[in-house]
Formats: C-alpha cells, sequence, structure tokens
C-alpha cells in the first residue's frame, strides 16, 4: 500500500502537563517551519485543544479545526483532509496501570495483569526522512509485557488520528505527528521544533511594518535596523538581536550585510 501523503513524527513529549504557552510557542515554531500550510488541523489534548486558535494573527488564523483525545472527533471524522492540507497530531494519550491491566486479561496473560510494569524512561530506535538511525528516549514501561501492551493502545491512538490525513489517499493531506512514543513512523530530520514566543512574532511583524517603503530596491523595502526592531519590541538590543539570528535561521526574516538591516525573508 503507498502513501500519498507524508507522515513525521517529531520525538517531543507533549502531556497533559505540558502549559498552554509552552506549547503555543511550540505551535509557533512548527507552522514558521512550514508556512506552505495555511488550513491546519490540530488534534492533542483536551487541556491544549484551545491554544491554537488563541495565537496571534495571522499565525492562529491558519488553524482551521481542533479536537481532543477521546473526544471521538479524532477518529470518526471523515472530513479532515477535505478541509485541511496539514493535521498535527500532537502528544501522547498516556493510558493509566488499570487499562493495561485490562489489556492483559483480555489478551489472557493474567500472570502479568498482577505484576506492576515499572514506568520510567525507555528508548527505541528510528529512522529520519534521509535514511539515519536514530535512539528516541519515551517514557513507558520496564516490564517488557506491560510495555507491549501499553505501545499497542498508546500508538492505536496516536496512528488513528493520523489517519484523519487519509495519506492513502490521493486527495489526503499530510500529517505531523509529536509524540516521542515509538509509533513506527518516519522521523523527521531536524528532531527538535524550535520555541517561537510572541515575541518572535512580533519582532517579524515589526520587520515587515517598519521595511515598509516606497523605495524602488529590495523589493520596494528599506532593511529596518535591529535598534529600531528593539525600540519597538520593549526588549534590549542584544536580545532583539537574537530573536532576529532565530527567525533568519527560520527563513522568516534576511539579513542584508552584516550592517545593513532586516527585510522580511519571504519576500
Amino acid at each position: 500500500l503507498s502513501i500519498a501523503k507524508s507522515v513525521i513524527q517529531f520525538p517531543q513529549d507533549i502531556t497533559r502537563q505540558t502549559t498552554q504557552g509552552s506549547f503555543q510557542n511550540t505551535l509557533r515554531g512548527l507552522l514558521a517551519m512550514f508556512p506552505q500550510y495555511q488550513c491546519v488541523g490540530l488534534i492533542t489534548h483536551s487541556t491544549l485543544t484551545a491554544c491554537g486558535k488563541r495565537l496571534e494573527q495571522p499565525v492562529g488564523g491558519r488553524i482551521v479545526r481542533e479536537a481532543y483525545f477521546g473526544s471521538g472527533n479524532e477518529r470518526a471524522s471523515n472530513d479532515w483532509y477535505k478541509l485541511c492540507d496539514l493535521v498535527i497530531v500532537a502528544g501522547t494519550p498516556r493510558v493509566d496501570a488499570s487499562a493495561i491491566r485490562a489489556r492483559l486479561c483480555q489478551l489472557g496473560n493474567f500472570d502479568a495483569a498482577g505484576l506492576e510494569g515499572d514506568w520510567g524512561e525507555v528508548q527505541w530506535r528510528g529512522r529520519t526522512v534521509s535514511g539515519q538511525a536514530m535512539i528516541v528516549r519515551g517514557r513507558g514501561y520496564q516490564h517488557p509485557v506491560w510495555r507491549k501492551a501499553h505501545r499497542s493502545l498508546v500508538r492505536s491512538a496516536i496512528v488513528q488520528a493520523a489517519g484523519r490525513g487519509r495519506g492513502v489517499l490521493d486527495d489526503g493531506c499530510d500529517v505531523i505527528v509529536i509524540s516521542n512514543e515509538e509509533c513506527g513512523l518516519t522521523l523527521a530530520d531536524r528532531l527538535t521544533i524550535p520555541d517561537l514566543t510572541d515575541k518572535h512574532s512580533e519582532a517579524a511583524r515589526l520587520v515587515a511594518e517598519l521595511s515598509a517603503t516606497d523605495a524602488s530596491k529590495n523589493d520596494g523595502r528599506q532593511p529596518v535596523r535591529t535598534v529600531k526592531v528593539s525600540e519597538r519590541l520593549g526588549v534590549e538590543e542584544r536580545e532583539t538581536r537574537y530573536i532576529l539570528n532565530e527567525l533568519e535561521g527560520l527563513g522568516m526574516v534576511r539579513r542584508i550585510g552584516e550592517r545593513g538591516g532586516w527585510l522580511p525573508g519571504t519576500e
């Protein structure tokens, strides 16, 4: 069975304890990495569902649909791929020990069901888009039988959510999974999503605003100096330069020479 659309995984742990602010920083970073997607669906924990649309414009406007694990919408609805050009599945839907024991009893493994699984750090092997083998650290049970049962339950929830993209269809959409659970998916070449704060978004907006001019050079824009961005941003020039350098790495702004100032990266 050939996959018409891509499904890649960033092995970062997004849990129900992740703060909304931290998750929004991750979403900003991910959307900055993939500016080509403008109609994005988000499936995550119920505690984080509303984070996407709460982002500042225009970033937040790219999130057009949201659902949370366990709601039913992340499994049953068939119109995600029609509304979205990308589905983000962010988080690992953990299951408690009672669910593992129930699964083991269903399988007839009553001896293992009576044991403790010994929760802690586990490692698994994955391969990136470019073919590089990687070892990923995640969370799971040390007991091999418990680990297998836990993984089957969690992987099923993630894979079902990722299936909303209908990647096997020619008109399906791409899917990005953010979880450190082993799901049998291809890993992104860049394993870590950059954290982008609201200051990053504001700095990128200011570069676009302050560089706008009637000048004929540089596509009708005049490069803006770091100090000007710093004054409007309300942070020290050194911190502003650090923010702009990070944005440059993502292609959101571009530097004109060493001291020539900044222009939007997309123009």
